[in-house]
């Protein structure tokens, strides 16, 4: 599991004795779930950016495939040479 440097500070601080009362980080941080899990599982109120890419799912969201609708071809580039 990669270590996030930014967790192992706050870490680091708490040993000291100082809390963190929150944590803010941009979307550098705030894209990957990894990140935010170590907040969560430190128990930090925490706000952090997040990409307008960035996608969410309800937790009990399953993959899914739709069904295909027949042997119609969706439309494309042309391919006419000429």
């Amino acid at each position: 599991m990669r270590s996030w440097p930014a967790l192992d500070m706050i870490d680091e601080t708490r040993s000291w004795g100082m809390e963190v009362p929150q944590d803010i980080a941009d979307a550098g941080y705030g894209d990957t779930a990894a990140f935010r899990l170590g907040l969560e599982e430190r128990g930090f109120d925490y706000v952090v950016g997040i990409s307008t890419t960035t996608t969410v799912q309800p937790e009990d969201a399953q993959p899914c495939t739709p069904a295909c609708s027949g042997g119609r071809l969706l439309p494309g580039p042309s391919r006419h040479n000429g």
